[in-house]
């Protein structure tokens, strides 16, 4: 079966957790636990992901209500990963309205997150819906930022509200001397541009004492 799991997102200044990042898991009866980034492209090749992105948008949605009425003082968002077979499809803004009417008073806490390579290509299209992304009132971030050659360019270009650094960087960023430049130069970036950076995959002592003297 299919399902979602949630990752939290903190705010390293204060250690609340801020937000939550829906991540969809296959769970096999025979084949065990089936990694994403071996059915995920499984799903774009035969047009499957338009339904499974739906799926896991309701289901984070529901999530979100869920956890409202456990904690109802606590302003949470809720991020989903939207590809590009997903952004394409003319039947996508539509049901993200639905989805947002769904949630009520909770609709601004929905935060799309999309990729570099969900953006690539059919730049017209892609800025038209995001741009009906935005007019909708959900904030969208680059997921996986500075894997790709034209990230500074897509930054300027597109309507996003925050980046996140790409898990790699964070992976060496505790004794490998240019990577840590390379993170103090997008957080750096970020904030002069006025975006929230997350920094991914930050998990260990040395990455965290890193982000936190970086800002």
């Amino acid at each position: 079966r299919l399902r979602c799991v949630y990752q939290p997102i903190v705010d390293l200044t204060t250690g609340k957790v801020t937000a939550f990042e829906a991540l969809v898991r296959w769970e096999h009866p025979s084949e065990g636990n089936i990694p994403p980034d071996e059915f995920i492209p499984m799903a774009e090749e035969t047009g499957l992901m338009v339904d499974l992105g739906r799926l896991i948008l309701y289901e984070a949605a529901d999530a979100l209500k869920a956890f409202h009425t456990v904690n109802p003082e606590a302003a949470v968002m809720m991020n989903v990963n939207v590809s590009r077979r997903q952004l394409m499809d003319p039947g996508f803004c539509p049901m993200l309205r639905a989805v947002l009417a769904d949630l009520g008073p909770l609709a601004g806490r929905l935060r799309l997150e999309i990729t570099e390579s969900a953006v690539t290509g059919s730049h017209d299209k892609t800025m038209a819906a995001l741009t009906e992304v935005k007019r909708l009132g959900v904030e969208v971030h680059l997921d996986d930022f500075g894997t790709g050659l034209s990230s500074l360019g897509l930054l300027r270009e597109l309507p996003v509200d925050g980046i996140k650094i790409d898990r790699t960087f964070m992976e060496m960023a505790g004794d490998d001397a240019q990577s840590v430049a390379i993170v103090s130069a997008i957080i750096a970036l970020g904030h002069n541009l006025g975006k929230t950076v997350i920094a991914e995959g930050t998990s260990e002592s040395d990455q965290l004492v890193t982000v936190l003297a970086l800002n």
